[in-house]
């Protein structure tokens, strides 16, 4: 299934199963990597187990990150400066 990157807005790892969230949720059993390799500039890696569409974010604090359809989702410890410079670099 093809979905345009910019109806996604962030993918995240459960077990050996991606879920990708985009106007429904699409869950398939392929690594992280893989995304990450073909998704390009406009997603940021967010620790080990979720990337984000940064043309998605509201705002960024230090543990979590909040989308502009009002999802927040928890950063890792030491994700809030790597995404805030992808952020910044995006623009």
């Amino acid at each position: 299934m093809r979905i345009p990157l910019a109806d996604i807005r962030y993918l995240d790892v459960r077990r050996n199963y991606v879920t990708v969230h985009a106007d429904r949720d699409y869950t398939v059993k392929r690594p992280l990597g893989e995304f990450e390799a073909e998704l390009g500039d406009g997603f940021c890696r967010v620790g080990r187990a979720m990337i984000v569409n940064l043309r998605r974010i509201r705002c960024v604090g230090r543990s979590s990150v909040q989308l502009t359809d009002g999802t927040t989702l928890p950063l890792p410890r030491g994700a809030y400066e790597p995404l805030n410079r992808a952020i910044i670099d995006q623009t």
